[in-house]
């Protein structure tokens, strides 16, 4: 979460597709893709405040009161957005979403976790999403290697072209 609320505009480079994480884990920088549908959505909320730091500001204590609207509070604050504040927007999206307490676990971790599955079960090799997720080593990562149905039909496809041959 550290790394995201940590992101500038001038670290999107939208010509590659990328998003620059300079302050990762262990002080190491690195880029992840992004989709172009992403780019646009990534741009949109910027525009929406254009806060000239922040791709995520925060919005300022007090700002309701202060006579100002939100994205005036956006585009003025020095400092990105919270923990905290990512927080209750996770909290409202479950809510919105209808999920009960029963989804309690889904975290922000959540997402990440998500991430590296989809990246593994679509190809992308361990050594890629390791590089993606700040990994020094492929050990972290391998925690993502899970059995899924997708990675389970896709053994099942190759060990059935294995015996065709």
């Amino acid at each position: 979460m550290s790394e995201a609320l940590a992101i500038q505009p001038r670290h999107i480079d939208g010509r590659r597709l990328v998003i620059r994480i300079v302050q990762g884990k262990g002080g190491a920088q690195r880029e992840v893709p992004i989709t172009p549908d992403l780019l646009r959505r990534l741009r949109l909320f910027w525009k929406s405040h254009r806060n000239p730091r922040w791709l995520f500001p925060g919005t300022g204590r007090g700002w309701k009161n202060s006579g100002t609207t939100l994205r005036q509070a956006l585009h003025r604050c020095p400092h990105a957005m919270t923990k905290a504040s990512v927080w209750s927007a996770l909290k409202i999206a479950k809510a919105e979403c209808g999920l009960s307490r029963t989804h309690d676990k889904l975290t922000i971790h959540t997402l990440r976790h998500s991430f590296a599955t989809h990246m593994l079960e679509g190809g992308t090799s361990v050594r890629q999403v390791a590089a993606y997720l700040g990994h020094r080593s492929l050990k972290p990562t391998m925690v993502y290697l899970h059995l899924t149905e997708v990675s389970e039909q896709q053994a099942r496809t190759a060990l059935e072209t294995l015996a065709r041959s």
